[in-house]
């Protein structure tokens, strides 16, 4: 790993993150899959450190909250059934809060589809947001995300609104089977919507899950782990996991969005002040530090320790111990003009 140059490290993570697979992406930088796999473990831990420690203490007045589906390994019904009710085997369930206005993706974790992953997803989010003013949050019509509200937050602190959409059979193209796949995969009628005022009093007409299912999209397109009809799916949970931290920095940090005219939703949220580019995380590094290069201009240093949050590496399917805090070389000399936008980041080591 420590022979792949700074580019090499930045067009295999560009490849990634914009919906390659593994496969193609070592057909189009040349490198090998175990040095992919191999970068996809260490740039991935390093991203959900860096978006444990950073996105904290979010001001923010109505977050939307939605599960998507994947899998892993096999299809469920695929499941031997000794191992049905393993994590990280089968159906993978991607939980994710996202915050309506600046469209930051706030909190996410990656388990089945069940009560405890909707407490914790919904933990999390509290520990990221301030508590200066009372969240709305909307999600669809999933039960479970009642009793998490009402576990994880007092009643003048949030209030949770449900849309509950309804769908019908989609109408097979005139003289076509209704049986073929032209007909199987359209899209579902969309037959009514109702809303509903679970906990609280929240405004209803803000109550949507729109934005939501519009960031499922751009993970479908920009993930191809998540893509459906592909052999591209996730064969490894922890691998799955690391390609998730990255997807997720990278969109919060490095990706414009149209509707914020052009700003990060990092940057809508006050997060950073510039757009990143690739290298920036792409040159974050687990393990052992690499030897630093020699710098001719002055630059200005400043040396954070970020601890991760209470199990999030066991949410997000990393061993606890893998890391235990990770120092972060923030280089504010502003000299790496291909590296970023404003500013740049140095290494991140996680011991």
């Amino acid at each position: 790993m420590n022979k792949l140059s700074s580019d090499s490290r930045a067009r295999i993570i560009s490849a990634l993150i914009e919906g390659n697979s593994i496969a193609s992406t070592c057909r189009m930088t040349g490198a090998a899959k175990m040095t992919v796999l191999s970068l996809i473990r260490e740039v991935g831990t390093a991203c959900a450190v860096f978006h444990d420690a950073v996105v904290r203490d979010i001001a923010v007045e109505r977050v939307q909250a939605d599960e998507v589906w994947s899998f892993c390994a096999m299809k469920q019904k695929n499941v031997p059934a000794e191992l049905q009710e393993t994590v990280g085997i089968g159906s993978i369930w991607t939980w994710t809060a996202l915050d309506a206005d600046s469209k930051l993706m706030i909190s996410w974790l990656a388990s089945n589809r069940s009560a405890e992953a909707a407490n914790a997803l919904l933990s999390d989010l509290r520990s990221r947001t301030s508590a200066s003013n009372e969240i709305q949050i909307s999600s669809d019509g999933l039960a479970y995300y009642i009793d998490a509200v009402a576990k994880n937050f007092s009643p003048n602190d949030a209030s949770l609104g449900q849309v509950v959409k309804t769908y019908g059979t989609s109408s097979p193209q005139p003289g076509m089977n209704p049986n073929s796949a032209a007909s199987r995969y359209s899209p579902g009628r969309l037959l009514s919507i109702e809303k509903t005022a679970a906990i609280g009093e929240p405004d209803m007409k803000h109550v949507s899950t729109s934005f939501m299912e519009r960031w499922n999209l751009t993970l479908r397109m920009q993930n191809r782990r998540f893509t459906r009809l592909t052999n591209g799916f996730s064969k490894k949970f922890e691998n799955h996991c690391h390609m998730l931290a990255m997807t997720m920095v990278y969109y919060n940090f490095c990706r414009k969005h149209q509707s914020l005219k052009g700003q990060t939703p990092a940057m809508a949220a006050g997060l950073t002040d510039y757009r990143w580019t690739v290298p920036i995380f792409s040159r974050w590094t687990c393990g052992a530090r690499r030897k630093r290069r020699r710098r001719l201009r002055p630059h200005v240093v400043r040396r954070v320790t970020l601890r991760p949050h209470h199990g999030y590496f066991a949410r997000v399917g990393i061993e606890a111990n893998v890391c235990t805090h990770a120092t972060v070389d923030l280089d504010c000399s502003r000299n790496d003009s291909d590296a970023c936008e404003g500013g740049a980041f140095g290494q991140m080591d996680t011991r």
